[in-house]
């Protein structure tokens, strides 16, 4: 006795589902994938940019210990120990700003402590410290520490520098 089998054409929908859970799995996978990446790429560039403002914290002190000597003042003009505000287009470092709590703000294109725009995420702290590395009975190192870190908690970048009165 010999069988005949019909022709089948198509799939059956026992088939059709598992096909389409595979490629529900598959797809949801990507997907969770990419929001994952998306999600990194924030934090990441949230951190990028605090750690540019933190360089830019020491960038401006030693930009204010370089206008001092062009201008044949001493080096530490303007720059009291203690801790503080500084932005790009200042000359001093400001302790009455209460760095480290006032959010910088963000206009486009630059960050300041007093200028127009919205809250950023960040703040931003510069601290000095002096020392008399050769007993001198002179400073002739400042410690300058800047420190940002972001309200949301995803970051705090701190760096610091040595800046000396070599002239």
């Amino acid at each position: 006795m010999t069988k005949k089998y019909k022709n089948k054409n198509g799939f059956t929908l026992v088939e059709a589902l598992v096909a389409v859970a595979i490629f529900s799995i598959g797809t949801t996978a990507a997907v969770v994938s990419v929001i994952q990446t998306i999600k990194l790429s924030e934090r990441v560039k949230t951190q990028v940019v605090a750690a540019n403002l933190a360089q830019e914290g020491i960038e401006i002190v030693r930009n204010i210990r370089d206008s001092n000597w062009k201008s044949s003042l001493s080096w530490d003009t303007n720059l009291p120990s203690g801790s503080g505000c500084v932005q790009y287009n200042r000359y001093a470092l400001d302790p009455n700003c209460f760095g480290g709590t006032v959010l910088l703000k963000f206009d486009g294109n630059y960050y300041s402590h007093d200028g127009t725009g919205t809250d950023s995420i960040f703040t931003r702290q510069v601290s000095i410290a002096y020392f008399d590395d050769d007993f001198s009975g002179s400073a002739e190192r400042m410690l300058v520490t800047s420190t940002v870190t972001c309200v949301t908690g995803s970051c705090s970048i701190t760096l610091q520098e040595n800046l000396y009165n070599w002239k």
